[in-house]
């Protein structure tokens, strides 16, 4: 089986990320997910910057990278010192293990 290509940005468990927000001042949480997601379940404080958008309909949605992302994401947080936690999902893994 190949190698799966390295990502581009690390990935931190829950634990230490839960700590830095707890512990330190001045993080903000940034949540990628697709809005219709972020407005089922988001954890306290967290920003909504959907990198994807979902269109058609429950149990057929198709997720689209969003054009728009880079440009809300800026208009958001126009400060590129500022300490950001961003938090994504990767939902294929999770609909593979309900099938």
């Amino acid at each position: 089986e190949p190698e799966p290509e390295p990502k581009p940005w690390p990935e931190v468990p829950p634990v230490p990320v839960c700590e830095v927000l707890q512990g330190e001042e001045g993080y903000q949480l940034v949540d990628l997910r697709p809005k219709r997601e972020f407005n089922l379940e988001s954890a306290k404080g967290a920003v909504s910057v959907p990198a994807f958008v979902q269109t058609g309909r429950p149990l057929h949605w198709v997720t689209e990278p969003d054009p728009a992302f880079l440009a809300n994401f800026s208009a958001k947080f126009p400060d590129k010192g500022a300490k950001l936690v961003v938090i994504a999902c990767n939902n294929a893994e999770e609909e593979k293990e309900e099938e």
